[in-house]
């Protein structure tokens, strides 16, 4: 009976799909010099940290954050991620972050070492922001071509 029932939950995990949320970078803030291109370089990041949070527990509120800081050294890479704090978010899915974050290439730093801090802002998506979303000057839903009548 317990094995039938865990097959249960695990075929109805699977069959669920996993909802990325709206993630948005907060930051970098470096101190102790700069590392020039780590903007876009983190932005890249973001596809990341929405899969963990969908694919590790998603979010437990409406909206969610995960704070970080590592060290980059001369060799340019995320060192000794750790998690700073977390709200909104599962333990696992904020590990999962901090795993694709430790080694990445960010770039070199001007002097060694650059602390740096960073946030992601995770929000759940809205369906009428995908579906229902209206442009203003015409009052029509985005995206829908307007009817043509011979």
């Amino acid at each position: 009976m317990a094995i039938a029932l865990a097959a249960l939950l695990c075929s109805e995990a699977e069959a669920r799909p996993l909802v990325k949320p709206a993630v948005q970078l907060r930051g970098p803030k470096l101190s102790g010099g700069r590392i020039p291109g780590i903007q876009p370089r983190l932005e890249k990041a973001v596809g990341t940290v929405a899969r963990c949070v969908a694919e590790h527990g998603g979010l437990s509120a409406r909206r969610g954050r995960i704070d970080l800081q590592f060290l980059v050294r001369a060799r340019g890479r995320a060192e000794a991620v750790e998690i700073v704090g977390t709200r909104g978010v599962e333990a696992e899915a904020a590990r999962c972050v901090q795993q694709a974050l430790q080694n990445r290439w960010l770039g070199a730093p001007t002097a060694e070492p650059v602390g740096v801090d960073l946030t992601f802002l995770l929000s759940a998506e809205q369906p009428s922001d995908r579906t229902g979303a209206h442009d203003k000057r015409s009052g029509r839903a985005k995206g829908r071509q307007r009817d043509h009548q011979p």
